[in-house]
């Protein structure tokens, strides 16, 4: 888009493609070279899709970089477009550390439709394996897909810089789900 050809100039843009992918190991090899610059790079990564399975479940967790507007028409495939924008995802498990600084993270929830207990949502921050936050939000109804998309933002302007974790459970009944992320909190 037009808005953003300044920014494409300056080398300052993400790029991201939905796609679906069968349950299994991938390898993910991305190239990119800077033709003007005469330089380039490679990178390659393993990927695992686990199989689905009964009960709850939760996505991925992602380090939100910022949040774009919602687009006239929302590509539906796409996993990070959102009912509030389209979540773009930080490239680094960094945040700087400022005051009123948050750390966002984007996922979504998938509660056991089979299920009749209603799904809960616990998250939590750890430093070196001691609980520094707790919180146990509402959750909105599951949409028609039956996911829940859920954007987290914790105050950590205040903590001092270190090695993270950013953890969620899903508790439904007798069920749970868990993912983690690490994240560093710079100055």
């Amino acid at each position: 888009p037009k808005e953003r050809l300044e920014g494409f100039k300056q080398g300052h843009f993400i790029l991201t493609l939905p796609v679906d992918l069968a349950p299994g190991r991938y390898v993910v090899e991305s190239v990119a070279a800077d033709q003007l610059g005469n330089r380039f790079g490679a990178r390659r990564a393993s990927l695992f899709i686990p199989a689905p399975h009964a009960g709850p479940a939760i996505s991925g967790l992602t380090l939100l970089r910022h949040l774009e507007p919602p687009l006239a028409e929302p590509d539906r495939r796409d996993p990070l477009q959102v009912p509030d924008g389209r979540v773009v995802p930080a490239l680094s498990p960094a945040v700087l550390l400022a005051k009123g600084t948050l750390l966002s993270v984007f996922f979504k929830l998938y509660p056991d439709a089979a299920n009749p207990a209603p799904p809960r949502l616990v998250i939590d921050l750890l430093n070196a394996g001691k609980l520094i936050s707790r919180s146990t939000p509402d959750l909105p109804k599951a949409d028609e897909k039956g996911e829940i998309p859920y954007l987290a933002n914790l105050p950590v302007g205040a903590l001092a810089p270190g090695q993270y974790e950013f953890r969620t459970t899903l508790l439904q009944g007798d069920s749970a789900a868990q993912q983690t992320l690490p994240v560093s909190l710079q100055q």
